[in-house]
């Protein structure tokens, strides 16, 4: 005869739940141990004319890496350095916008407005 321990299911569910609160904390905080060098993380944002808040196609993005932006006016830059960027949006029909953006995650927002020449 053998000896089986059958656990109810509210004793699974307590083991589980411990087991997650465990592991989620230190999932966490293994996101800068996995990237040592401080690459890794990302700026998306979206370009639009500050006058009728329509998206800018063919827009140029630029912080240390291009990017130009497509019909939608959406940008993605990847793999920048975590800290603060300046970024610089041109197109031949606006005036050239830049600010400093501080890069702090995986993705990052940064919209631009771009008034008309």
């Amino acid at each position: 005869m053998t000896c089986r321990t059958h656990w109810s299911w509210r004793r699974r569910l307590l083991f589980h739940a411990t087991v997650l609160a465990l592991l989620i904390p230190l999932v966490a905080c293994t996101t800068d141990l996995n990237n040592p060098d401080g690459f890794g993380y990302g700026l998306s944002g979206r370009v639009t004319n500050a006058v009728t808040q329509q998206p800018i196609a063919g827009a140029t993005v630029t912080a240390r890496q291009r990017a130009v932006t497509g019909s939608d006016g959406r940008y993605t830059l990847g793999n920048l350095q975590k800290g603060s960027r300046l970024v610089r949006v041109t197109h031949p029909d606006y005036r050239d916008a830049e600010r400093e953006i501080d890069v702090t995650g995986v993705v990052t927002p940064g919209d631009f407005s771009l008034t008309p020449k």
